[in-house]
């Protein structure tokens, strides 16, 4: 399977839900005669039909992609059953899932925030980045790309440390 396919396959549903509500989102600005410095800063105003059914369809695909990494997961386990059964284990051992962590990095829940001096019940939307509070866990993830400007950055750095040594500013 080529990246691009990959792509469309893991991004296919949620993605198509979300376009299909940033176009009524933006269509709803115009009609509203509200102009802004760029369409895509389009929004839905909250307790209106459009922002329940965006909610609706998010969610639902909140859980349909959290179905997909259980899925996932669950094959991935029993490949690495098979794999350890096959280097020894006795067959008769079973192999068990002593902990799993299955968290998403695009998501949108419902929170209580600080805003304006009062705690107030908000959807936050995080991008590309999961919640990090007191006993919550989860696995960071990366891409090659990430890695290439991660190793970039790194070596950046390495130079310019060794240009602003004592030796060479001399």
């Amino acid at each position: 399977m080529s990246g691009s396919s990959c792509t469309r396959a893991r991004e296919g549903v949620g993605n198509q839900l979300a376009n299909i509500h940033i176009d009524g989102a933006k269509g709803l600005m115009k009609e509203m005669f509200i102009e802004l410095p760029d369409p895509d800063l389009a929004y839905l105003v909250e307790g209106t039909p459009a922002f329940d059914a965006y909610i609706c369809d998010m969610l639902w695909a909140q859980d349909y992609a959290m179905g997909n990494r259980q899925r996932m997961l669950s094959l991935v386990f029993d490949q690495v059953a098979r794999f350890v059964t096959k280097i020894g284990r006795p067959d008769d051992e079973p192999v068990e899932i002593v902990d799993e962590i299955n968290c998403h990095h695009n998501f949108t829940e419902r929170e209580m925030h600080n805003v304006g001096g009062s705690a107030q019940s908000v959807w936050l939307t995080r991008k590309g980045a999961i919640r990090a509070r007191v006993g919550d866990r989860g696995v960071i993830p990366g891409s090659m790309a990430h890695s290439r400007s991660s190793c970039r950055a790194r070596a950046r750095r390495r130079r310019i440390t060794r240009v602003r040594t004592v030796r060479d500013v001399g």
